[in-house]
């Protein structure tokens, strides 16, 4: 909503000049010097940063390693468990991969299941977890759910919602898709 943006971006206000001086600059001698510019490069970095992260610590970067988890991870110790069965099977034969990882996968039985803070367990395994808020028909349940779904820090900039990922670097329009910056 307009109340929260403006709340937001009050906060990204207040926040500015500590935010700054960690990515390494000097903090500017008050936020009005801070320029919504300047702060919207700054959060795109830290998304940028966080989704290397998140990729480079994911426990399944392939069909082969799913595979593997699916037949080692006993069902009650997966969060996969949370989906019905067919649920589970039309998502896992949706995702799509390359040598940097997942690169897209449906997300309408995820959103029409399971709850933010649900779907981001099962995101996790596959580094994709930033790509939650982009879930705009997922149930809030909660507080925790609703940070997720509405914190600046993790929306994702080069994730497409909408999309799947058709080829490399062709991301082509598909409804309930996630198209991620690995296609």
């Amino acid at each position: 909503t307009a109340m929260m943006k403006m709340t937001h971006m009050a906060l990204l206000l207040a926040f500015a000049a500590p935010c700054l001086a960690l990515a390494g600059g000097p903090p500017p001698a008050s936020t009005d010097s801070v320029s919504v510019d300047g702060i919207i490069a700054y959060l795109d970095d830290l998304a940028s940063q966080q989704a290397e992260i998140q990729q480079a610590t994911a426990q399944i970067q392939s069909h082969a390693e799913l595979a593997r988890y699916l037949t080692s991870t006993p069902a009650e110790r997966s969060p996969l468990s949370k989906l019905s069965a067919p649920a589970r099977q039309r998502f896992l034969s949706s995702i799509t991969f390359n040598e940097h990882g997942i690169t897209g996968f449906s997300y309408a039985d995820l959103a029409a299941e399971l709850t933010p803070t649900e779907i981001s367990a099962i995101l996790r395994l596959f580094g994709a977890e930033r790509t939650v808020p982009l879930m705009k028909n997922a149930h809030i349940s909660n507080h925790v759910d609703s940070l997720i779904m509405h914190s600046p820090y993790l929306m994702p900039s080069e994730d497409h919602e909408g999309y799947a990922c058709d080829a490399p670097g062709d991301c082509v329009k598909m409804n309930d898709h996630i198209c991620t910056h690995n296609c």
